[in-house]
């Protein structure tokens, strides 16, 4: 039980923590684009690529998800490099913002086993639950209509104000309807993850 809380709580401080990356790189994003880029794109200043050595946006995104971004130098006096920088930059954050979404979303899948794994006796209990309420509706039903029929071969011609309420109801449980097709498949169901069992059935 304890390795379990352990794993559930890693899962959802992971999910925060990259939530937080996500949201403070779309805030660089937004500023880079918005001041950096924009106001060079508008007056003019042509792109210059300052790097001998090839540049791979994928590895600098996966550094920058693991903390280890390059931090550029001041190039304030060149605004071509700036320029050609900013849009890396842009290229970069997207790049990670896309990978931490990713990852994100595997921590989710993960955090949502853990829930369920964790709540599963609750859930069981629950549909079992309404599995029994079904059963008890459909033995209801059927001793009304048992009822309603040993009233017509008694002689009665007069319907009981509450009769017709057992085909809103489901129905019977037998023989197969339109009516009883859903709950039916919903006992089937219970059946097969042993939420129910066949004396639940048969009582």
């Amino acid at each position: 039980m304890r390795k379990q809380q352990t794993s559930e709580s890693n899962a959802a401080e992971k999910i925060r923590a990259i939530g937080a990356k996500i949201s403070g790189w779309n805030a660089e994003l937004r500023e880079t684009i918005d001041n950096q880029i924009v106001p060079r794109e508008r007056s003019g200043v042509v792109e210059i690529n300052p790097d001998d050595f090839s540049y791979d946006v994928d590895a600098a995104a996966h550094a920058r998800l693991n903390g280890a971004a390059y931090v550029l130098a001041s190039t304030e006096k060149k605004p071509g490099i700036e320029l050609f920088l900013a849009r890396r930059k842009v290229k970069e954050l997207r790049r990670a913002i896309e990978l931490a979404e990713q990852q994100s979303f595997t921590a989710r899948q993960d955090l949502g086993r853990e829930l369920l794994a964790k709540h599963d006796d609750e859930i069981r209990a629950l549909h079992r639950d309404r599995a029994l309420v079904l059963l008890k509706l459909f033995q209801i039903n059927g001793e009304l209509e048992q009822m309603r029929l040993k009233l017509i071969r008694e002689g009665s011609g007069t319907p009981h104000p509450m009769d017709g309420w057992s085909q809103r109801l489901f129905g019977l449980a037998n023989p197969n309807t339109q009516l009883n097709a859903w709950p039916k498949k919903y006992l089937a169901e219970c059946l097969k993850q042993n939420i129910i069992t066949e004396k639940d059935i048969e009582a």
